[in-house]
């Protein structure tokens, strides 16, 4: 008897199950429909419950996105794809952006793609030469939001660091990086503080000289001969190291000139050679600075100057007396790539932990 009520039970529940599905499946196709609907009401309904529904109705829109010939459902099915991070989409919207002829469904694609992860199109970006123009402008834009973000990892503790190789990982996408780098100085006077800090402009300056960016250099001497603010100096450095010291020789020409009449010019000439990797120079100017005044800040680039060298145990007690005379920044000591040899030394962590500098396993470029 138990027996038989069991397998009863099995079925009916079988069955409530199966009725369950096709309701489902019944409720899934009605907001399709009316995804396609005059009214907005309707459509933005059923994009939202479709949207609680996620990865369940994912192969759905994938066909509708292939098959529809309503194009507004397929904007809707972009919309939901991307908002889900659906992978398999990807390549779908990357073939609308490089062939549709459809004005609505391309802007549709670039808005899904660029819910992405930019990392999702590094083939794209290693491939961007080969690009036809449309792709080029999206890779530009993502390009542009991951120099922004590693722009933003440069600040520490209230300041920021430059040193050589701080954008190397920008190497192995060189040409869409030099686009998306003319683009962001271009229209930094338009770019908003909240994206981010007007003092970034010398991080990102130094970057396009450290990548030999060719592309930027006629917006740098734009930079530089028009006084921009904050830029002017990174903008000789970079063009230095691009081959074109013109701006640069001038401009060390005019603080040795200054240097007669104001000793502080000595720590911008120190700077100014130390940038452009002429550290016997600027170790001479670091030196007579530091007779004038024990300023910590230009003892700690000292100290910088001396790690790169290969001369650590020195940079390590002339970043000593930095920190005994009151540097007042000094996270970014453990961040900065030209500390990098004086931090390996076994003295480095007690002095690290004399200063209460939390040693954590981070990415330093």
């Amino acid at each position: 008897m138990l027996f038989v009520l069991l397998i009863v039970s099995e079925v009916a529940f079988v069955a409530r199950q199966a009725s369950g599905q096709e309701s489902a499946q019944s409720n899934v196709e009605e907001l399709v429909r009316k995804l396609g609907s005059d009214f907005y009401g309707d459509r933005q309904s059923a994009q939202m419950a479709l949207a609680e529904k996620g990865a369940a109705v994912e192969d759905v829109m994938l066909k509708l996105l292939q098959e529809s010939d309503d194009d507004s459902i397929r904007v809707a099915a972009i919309s939901l794809l991307s908002r889900m991070n659906s992978r398999k989409a990807v390549p779908l919207l990357i073939e609308l952006l490089e062939k549709s002829t459809r004005v609505t469904l391309r802007k549709a694609a670039i808005e899904g793609l660029s819910r992405y992860e930019p990392d999702s199109f590094s083939s794209l970006m290693e491939d961007y030469e080969n690009l036809n123009e449309s792709m080029k402008k999206f890779v530009v834009k993502l390009v542009e939001k991951m120099l922004i973000e590693h722009t933003k990892k440069q600040f520490h503790g209230g300041t920021f660091i430059i040193f050589p190789g701080q954008f190397d990982k920008f190497k192995k996408i060189r040409k869409a990086a030099g686009a998306a780098m003319r683009r962001l100085l271009e229209e930094w006077d338009s770019l908003e503080p909240e994206v981010l800090d007007p003092r970034a402009l010398p991080i990102l300056i130094a970057a396009a000289g450290d990548l030999k960016m060719e592309e930027t250099k006629d917006v740098l001497r734009k930079m530089f001969d028009e006084g921009e603010p904050e830029a002017d100096d990174a903008a000789a450095v970079s063009l230095a190291l691009m081959g074109d010291r013109s701006r640069f020789d001038s401009l060390v020409k005019q603080y040795k000139e200054m240097a007669q009449e104001d000793s502080f010019a000595y720590a911008t000439l120190a700077h100014l050679y130390h940038q452009v990797r002429d550290y016997k120079e600027a170790e001479g100017y670091y030196k007579k600075m530091l007779e004038v005044t024990p300023d910590s800040s230009i003892r700690a680039n000292y100290a910088c100057l001396l790690s790169i060298s290969g001369r650590e145990k020195e940079a390590l007690a002339e970043m000593r007396k930095a920190l005994a005379t009151g540097l007042a920044a000094k996270e970014w000591i453990l961040y900065d790539g030209e500390l990098e040899n004086m931090r390996k030394l076994p003295e480095f962590k007690k002095l690290a932990e004399e200063y209460g500098l939390v040693l954590e396993e981070k990415e330093e470029k």
